[in-house]
């Protein structure tokens, strides 16, 4: 069974045509707790894209496991909006093994191929 907790924190890196820089952080407000997978169910936690359109391309989670090494993961998404709630997904951006996590938080980073985000939109990551 796994036990992936997550301080739900995150910093999405988008780059615009120029120069990538953060979209949305809030890394520095992780507290070491978190919510659980297995008590809580999925986590997913939004953002906002402003007037412009972005490439997102890396996403870094602050993550901790309660039961290091046994064989778990946790598969990690971006979903549409759906009236303020996470909606369906759009991509899979990877996956978080146990295997690779301690029960100290600690930031992990995912990168992918460019996903095109529209400009003025609500996304969830999950």
């Amino acid at each position: 069974m796994k036990h992936l907790a997550l301080a739900f924190v995150f910093g999405l890196v988008c780059s615009a045509p120029v120069a990538a820089a953060p979209l949305y952080d809030n890394l520095a407000y992780g507290s070491g707790t978190g919510e659980g997978l297995v008590t809580a169910g999925p986590l997913a936690n939004s953002f906002s894209t402003d007037a412009s359109p972005f490439s997102f391309s890396a996403l870094k989670l602050s993550l901790g496991v309660i039961t290091e090494q046994d064989g778990g993961s946790a598969t990690v998404s971006l979903l549409s909006d759906a009236g303020d709630m996470p909606g369906a997904a759009i991509a899979a951006l990877g996956t978080v093994l146990n295997n690779d996590l301690t029960a100290t938080f600690s930031v992990v980073s995912l990168s992918f191929a460019p996903i095109a985000l529209s400009a003025n939109t609500r996304y969830w990551i999950s």
